[in-house]
């Protein structure tokens, strides 16, 4: 992923996302990630999500940045920067 708010791409492990059974995704961000977000001066909040539809899963995600030391919201649509 090349998010164009961060000045360098993340390596694939950067960010994990465990499926839970409800649904929702844990996601966890490796140090590398958080430092990229610390260098940018960002806050990025990802939030993942799964469906099983017709015995296709369906996978979702969102992020969305923020200078640091804003709210974040919970919900990425309401967000003015997507990547």
């Amino acid at each position: 992923a090349i998010p164009p708010l961060l000045p360098a791409t993340i390596p694939w492990h950067s960010i994990a996302v465990l499926p839970q059974p409800d649904g929702r995704c844990a996601v966890l961000k490796a140090d590398a990630f958080r430092a990229l977000e610390a260098d940018a001066g960002l806050d990025v909040e990802v939030q993942a999500s799964w469906a099983q539809r017709h015995g296709v899963f369906v996978t979702t995600a969102a992020a969305c940045a923020r200078p640091l030391g804003q709210q974040v919201p919970t919900r990425p649509e309401k967000c003015d920067e997507f990547f």
